[in-house]
């Protein structure tokens, strides 16, 4: 798009050929950015895709009213998309680790249950067959409940926050 805004063609003239065909009006709307960047959509979310194209509509009219050169508007747009993405693919690999230890934790109860079992403890007849064992199990099943809400929490509020934000110690 740059080397075609940049060879002498206008950003109506540079979008309409990306999009494969003439738009009906001459003004650029966050609309039909969206339609061309769906059609050259990659593995990009739609909510990305959302933000570029309102974006780059901004971009061109800023161009547009300030009579500026667009390549320097879009060339920022596309500086501040790469850096969503990339603050986008470090949450989400900072959200790998937790992620991956809930499960072995969720895993590990079943676990020690078959291994009491072959090893002839017989855990289930004390958790099955006992006042106690109902006690026991009830607290394990309460507190494992509370840790697997209590991680989820923490990771959903991990992923709401936007770039740079820190959530706070109060639920905020």
């Amino acid at each position: 798009m740059n080397a075609r805004l940049r060879s002498g063609a206008g950003l109506q003239e540079a979008f309409e050929e990306q999009a494969g065909h003439r738009f009906a009006a001459s003004r650029l709307t966050a609309g039909r950015i969206l339609t061309v960047l769906d059609s050259h959509a990659g593995s990009e979310s739609g909510e990305a895709r959302h933000r570029a194209a309102h974006g780059i509509a901004w971009a061109c009219a800023v161009a547009h009213d300030v009579g500026c050169e667009p390549t320097k508007s879009l060339e920022a747009v596309a500086a501040e998309y790469a850096r969503g993405r990339n603050a986008e693919n470090l949450r989400r690999q900072a959200l790998a680790m937790p992620r991956a230890t809930v499960r072995v934790l969720l895993a590990l109860p079943a676990l020690t249950l078959l291994l009491g079992e072959a090893m002839s403890a017989r855990p289930l007849a004390f958790l099955l067959g006992s006042a106690t064992g109902h006690v026991v199990l009830l607290a394990g099943l309460a507190l494992q409940g509370a840790g697997v809400l209590w991680v989820r929490r923490v990771t959903q509020r991990f992923e709401r926050c936007g770039a740079g934000a820190v959530p706070s110690a109060r639920g905020g």
